[in-house]
């Protein structure tokens, strides 16, 4: 992975906590504390960090590795983890038995010392810190309160996407959602908008996330007969967002002869099961990946909206769907890596009092 900005700060938390612990504890502690965040780091970068809710904690003996205690449930890699901890668990705790062999369980974990050992802890929300037999050493924390060994490509995909909603989507300042809609007014869609809404937010996507050098395809398979919108694989290798687009409002009908029915919240909660949908598929053709997935909604409803031989386009309310929130409540999961939806409201190019 080239360098980053994270990976620069990774570095100098991990330093800054050496000279931290060299100065307060013997040379085999600190020697092992640094040999722990490496495995703290490894953590991070294997498996999304939000698998940490309840609590994570490493222990790594000072002096010596150790054997693994009989019937223990060993790992050979990190990122083995990932097929256990999509279900809830009270927390993980991992021992290092070897340079790449761990020792897991899955139970609270604390800020205890544990004799001859330096431990890991990170509770999120509330400390990440370094305890060793005689002390605890915090984690410096970046502004947004992530840990500096986060891998944020899942965060960049969100902070993306709430750009593109303020650049692009807000006001169709783009060339292709220039072309969605039938009027100038924006009050009805054009026939079939979706594919030039997909292709607006790929575009973006594309430039915006080059720095994290994903690839942004359109319309990938999951599995051989179920396309997604947008995919978008990481540079770690063993990151996948998928992106799923539906629109809301109303269009053209496929005869140019009048407005079809609105799409509305039904529409939306179908696109989430379709969206949790491809999540599971993604998941069985690549067991490897950590996969999370987002549906995203272009809201272009228009209260009152219709047209007629005289009026031409005409809307009661254009404004009134600005602050709705979307019903999801019958279909909204907890399951990790399902996002929550995201809605682009779609303005329309009258005056708010209209």
């Amino acid at each position: 992975m080239p360098a980053d900005s994270g990976t620069f700060a990774a570095d100098v938390v991990t330093q800054n906590l050496y000279l931290e612990i060299s100065q307060a504890e013997d040379p085999a502690t600190a020697r092992a504390a640094s040999r722990l965040l490496a495995h703290a780091r490894s953590l991070h970068r294997e498996l999304d960090a939000r698998y940490f809710s309840t609590g994570v904690e490493i222990v790594l003996s000072i002096n010596s590795l150790t054997a693994p205690r009989a019937g223990a449930e060993l790992y050979g890699s990190l990122r083995d983890l990932h097929h256990v901890l999509e279900q809830e668990r009270p927390g993980l705790a991992i021992r290092v038995v070897s340079d790449n062999r761990y020792e897991i369980e899955f139970r609270a974990v604390d800020g205890d010392p544990v004799a001859d050992a330096v431990k890991y802890l990170m509770i999120p929300g509330s400390a990440e810190q370094v305890v060793t037999a005689g002390a605890t050493f915090d984690v410096a924390q970046p502004p947004d309160g992530s840990s500096p060994f986060s891998v944020l490509f899942f965060r960049q995909l969100s902070t993306a996407l709430d750009e593109y909603r303020r650049d692009r989507a807000t006001t169709s300042d783009c060339r292709y959602l220039e072309t969605i809609w039938a009027d100038d007014e924006r009050i009805a869609l054009s026939n079939k908008p979706e594919a030039q809404m997909r292709r607006s937010l790929h575009d973006y996507l594309r430039t915006r996330l080059r720095d994290a050098d994903p690839v942004v395809l359109q319309e990938q398979n999951v599995n051989e007969s179920k396309p997604v919108d947008i995919r978008i694989q990481w540079i770690d290798g063993h990151r996948v967002s998928l992106v799923e687009v539906k629109w809301l409002g109303k269009s053209l009908k496929d005869s140019g002869d009048g407005l079809a029915d609105m799409w509305s919240d039904g529409r939306a909660r179908e696109g989430y099961t379709q969206t949790l949908n491809y999540l599971h598929e993604q998941r069985l053709t690549a067991p490897d990946q950590v996969v999370n997935a987002t549906l995203v909604v272009f809201d272009a409803r228009r209260w009152g909206a219709k047209w007629t031989s005289a009026e031409g386009y005409t809307c009661t309310k254009p404004w009134h769907f600005e602050l709705a929130n979307l019903d999801y409540s019958e279909v909204e999961t907890e399951e990790m890596g399902m996002e929550p939806p995201v809605r682009f409201f779609l303005e329309p190019a009258l005056p708010r009092a209209a």
